[in-house]
């Protein structure tokens, strides 16, 4: 009987859309209708024919938000509520010539579809204010429109490619309004303009690939540490922590440093010191799962298996927040980080149960990544499960396993080579020759070799 009740346009919940509208246009008559008792002034025609429309075309709204809110999710609607402010200053302006004074700013906030499953550097999250003055002019308009572009995301590669083109070009112009566009605005929208500056130009970094970029974009994050400062605007400061934990972190990946990358580290136990689980769940995990990746690529260099544990350790943290079901993507990332620590934790600790269930991880990550969807994480996930298959062939020297990372790295590879990634090709088939190594010095002789056992592509024995 429930599904049935509660079935989209089923009777039930027709009725409790109208019970929720007259209740919620129902109580404030009632309330504000008290004081007619003593205030009451019989209206004239005219009156009477405004407050008749009034109230059909307010219930009708009314009726068409709810009904809106019962058919599409929450985070497609909710960006329509802010219109509100912009029609208040239209019909104020329209209807009674107000025209808003010197300094006065709208506060904005890019509510992205895609966001809540991904988590790139410099994205806009709920947190992210831009700062508008209403009587802004054309420089401001500028940095409205590469702000904009830089907060959307694209929903296809047509869409992306054209993104790429054209937000270099509009953040050029939209530099000019950190120097003389923010006169009027407070020391925190000053700080919030610059945040908003920051995160665009990590969007051209990130799609450019140039360094000189992200550098540029670290040196404009601690600005704005030097303008929102923990006391006074905390989840901001918060956030720009974040953001620039996450571009140094990429900095370090493409140069090596690892100064750079304990760096990076730091400014992600900073952003912790403020972020909550239960405040700021979203972007708790998210740096949780960043800290987890500086600090398992700092062990490789110190060999501190404490700082493996802690990375574990944040990576169990930031699944207690990403789920399967709610935040698939970020879910499976978690999962993908937890298996590659926990193999290299087993590995150091010559422990099979931990590689297993490293293994057992990538094969739960890969149920969400799939190479249809993500060939390209799919790949990278069956290549860390062909690592922890091989660790544990060769602790337990059962072929089996052996079989199953060789099958694993030969996936892998096939991705890679098809999308022309010619370098981790070429790591992954490494791999698979060490696998074919050991596979050829256990299994007995005579045993026909597979298909990622021969010696090239061109091999048809």
């Amino acid at each position: 009987m429930t599904p049935n009740l509660l079935r989209p346009g089923s009777a039930f919940q027709n009725d409790l859309l109208l019970s929720i509208q007259q209740w919620n246009q129902g109580t404030p008559v009632h309330i504000a209708g008290l004081p007619l008792f003593w205030t009451w002034q019989t209206p004239g025609w005219q009156e009477l024919l405004l407050l008749i429309a009034v109230g059909a075309f307010g219930g009708l709204g009314q009726y068409f938000l709810f009904e809106g809110m019962k058919r599409a999710p929450i985070s497609i609607i909710a960006p329509f509520e802010y219109t509100a402010l912009v029609w208040a200053f239209a019909l104020g302006f329209l209807i009674w010539g107000d025209v808003p004074p010197p300094g006065l700013t709208l506060h904005l906030k890019f509510i992205s579809f895609a966001t809540w499953n991904e988590d790139p550097p410099g994205s806009f999250v709920l947190g992210t204010v831009l700062p508008l003055p209403v009587n802004f002019t054309d420089p401001f308009a500028d940095f409205l429109y590469a702000v904009s572009l830089a907060a959307a995301v694209p929903k296809s590669e047509a869409k992306a490619a054209a993104l790429a083109r054209e937000l270099p070009l509009a953040l050029d112009g939209a530099g000019a309004v950190l120097d003389d566009g923010t006169g009027d605005m407070t020391r925190r929208e000053r700080g919030l303009v610059r945040t908003c500056y920051a995160n665009a130009l990590t969007t051209v970094a990130i799609q450019r690939g140039e360094v000189s970029l992200y550098r540029r974009a670290v040196e404009t994050y601690k600005e704005c540490l030097g303008v929102l400062t923990e006391e006074e605007t905390p989840l901001e400061w918060a956030l720009i922590q974040k953001n620039l934990g996450s571009i140094l972190q990429s900095i370090a990946e493409r140069s090596g440093d690892n100064e750079v990358l304990g760096e990076a580290a730091d400014a992600f136990r900073a952003a912790l010191k403020v972020l909550t689980r239960n405040d700021d769940p979203m972007d708790w995990a998210a740096v949780q799962n960043r800290l987890g990746e500086a600090l398992f690529r700092l062990d490789f260099e110190s060999g501190d298996i404490d700082m493996l544990k802690h990375a574990l350790g944040a990576y169990q943290s930031a699944m207690r927040v990403y789920t399967r079901a709610d935040t698939p993507m970020r879910w499976a990332e978690v999962m993908n980080n937890f298996a590659q620590v926990t193999q290299v934790l087993g590995e150091e600790l010559k422990n099979a149960e931990a590689i297993e269930k490293a293994a057992n991880a990538c094969r739960s990550a890969l149920e969400v990544r799939t190479k249809a969807k993500n060939p390209v994480l799919w790949a990278a996930t069956q290549n860390n499960l062909g690592s922890a298959l091989f660790l544990l062939g060769k602790m337990t020297k059962n072929a089996d396993r052996l079989r199953g990372a060789a099958e694993a790295f030969d996936l892998a590879s096939g991705v890679y080579r098809a999308r022309g990634m010619n370098k981790m090709a070429a790591i992954t088939e490494k791999n698979l020759g060490r696998v074919t190594q050991l596979l050829d010095q256990t299994q007995p002789k005579g045993v026909p070799r597979m298909r990622w056992e021969s010696d090239g592509p061109g091999d048809d024995n």
